[in-house]
Order: C-alpha cells, then sequence, then structure tokens
C-alpha cells in the first residue's frame, strides 16, 4: 500500500505487550469496514528477499487463485498491488516486522485499503502514516 495515497497505522512496542493481539482484535471488530476482507501476514525477523516475495505471492494467491512465482519482493508487491487496487477496500495486516525495507513491497498499491502493521521499533513506521500507537510498561 502506497503510503502516502492510503492510510497506514503503526502498533509498536516491545515483544510480548499484545501488539498482534490488538491487531487481531482491530480485525474482528472492523471486518464491516473493509469489504474486500482481511489479509494477515507475519514477516518476523529471519525474512530474506526470498522469503518476503514468497510471502507476498502467498497474498496474491489467495487474491487471484493464481500463485506467481515472482522472487524478487518489489516485483511481487507490485502484482500484489494491482491486485488491491482491483479490489473493495482491504485491510492489510503486516505483522511484527523488523525491517522497514520489509514494508516496501506493501506500498505498490492498495490506494483504498488500510495497512495495518506492527513491529517493535517505532522508526519502522513511515513518517507519513497515518497514526502510530505505542506500548510500554
Amino acid at each position: 500500500m502506497r503510503s502516502a495515497d492510503n492510510l497506514i497505522v503503526g502498533l509498536y512496542g516491545p515483544g510480548g505487550f499484545g501488539k498482534t493481539t490488538l491487531a487481531n482484535e482491530v480485525s474482528r471488530l472492523t471486518e464491516n469496514s473493509f469489504p474486500g476482507g482481511t489479509l494477515w501476514v507475519t514477516l518476523g525477523e529471519d525474512m530474506p528477499d526470498p522469503v518476503l516475495a514468497g510471502k507476498v505471492n502467498d497474498l496474491c494467491e489467495l487474491l487471484s487463485g493464481t500463485r506467481p512465482t515472482l522472487t524478487d519482493p518489489a516485483m511481487a508487491g507490485h502484482r500484489l498491488g494491482e491486485l488491491l487496487d482491483e479490489r473493495a477496500p482491504v485491510l492489510l495486516v503486516i505483522d511484527d516486522v523488523w525491517a522497514a525495507h520489509h514494508l516496501t513491497p506493501f506500498q505498490a498499491g492498495g490506494r483504498s485499503s488500510l495497512g495495518l502493521v506492527t513491529t517493535r521499533t517505532k522508526g519502522l513506521i513511515p513518517e507519513d502514516a497515518a497514526g502510530t500507537a505505542g506500548m510500554s510498561g
């Protein structure tokens, strides 16, 4: 999802503070607001480019029924963006992001969708994001 064209919201805080649980609850409570449905992808700390591209390809397959064989995350993200742009608004949850460049494939389209990002690092949320909520103890 292109952060300049649509809404990205971030949840950040230490591990174990409930970011994923909160994202799941947001997904449940807002399901009627996203006629295109909810897509959920969990990234994690160890995310080499081919694995990231595979996760984006998984989302493309869910949307289209056809799995791309793209190994470059940017190219896979472009395809995902095309598919999101063809759909009604979608809630795209990008869970457990550890590196800013891992968000790039999810910023190539989906202008009418909402991206909900969970991360342990506040600085990973794009500066033009609509909002960021922190969790601390």
